[in-house]
């Protein structure tokens, strides 16, 4: 009877949960997830870097950029926003913020240029504050002369 007992409740325990949707984001190039965060109106934001410049992504500036996809409940695709200098950002962090926004993280290598402002070739970390609707409102580079990489904020 005990027997019984235990390999019924090893097998409620392997039952897998039943998928809701899927979904793939991307083009022919590099797509590196970094991050996914629930937004408060029930969406994602996920957030990675690409160096893909077709299928799903909109544009590139050159190397890899930041790639941000704003998606509903059900895994439609609303937007996607790329942020990046003529070199290579690479993506670390998404943050939702109070206002419905976020706050992105990572490390740039590009110089002025793009729709970035300012960095070391060495690597700064680069933060960029967007909308809710994934407009940039301000992005700030943080370093000095050597290598200033963010992993994690």
């Amino acid at each position: 009877m005990v027997l019984l007992a235990i390999l019924f409740s090893v097998q409620l325990v392997a039952q897998a949960p039943a998928i809701e949707w899927d979904r793939s984001y991307g083009g022919t190039g590099v797509d590196n997830p970094g991050s996914i965060q629930q937004t408060t109106d029930g969406g994602y934001i996920l957030a990675g870097y690409t160096n893909s410049t077709d299928g799903d992504v909109t544009s590139n500036h050159g190397g890899f950029d930041y790639w941000i996809v704003k998606i509903d409940g059900n895994g439609t695709k609303l937007w996607d926003k790329v942020f990046g200098g003529s070199d290579t950002e690479y993506f670390a962090k998404v943050l939702p913020t109070a206002d419905g926004g976020c706050l992105l993280g990572g490390t740039s290598y590009s110089p002025i240029s793009g729709n970035k402002f300012e960095a070391s070739l060495n690597g700064d970390f680069w933060l960029v504050k967007i909308s809710a609707n994934g407009s940039r409102a301000w992005d700030k580079v943080i370093g000095g002369n050597s290598a200033d990489v963010l992993k994690d904020m």
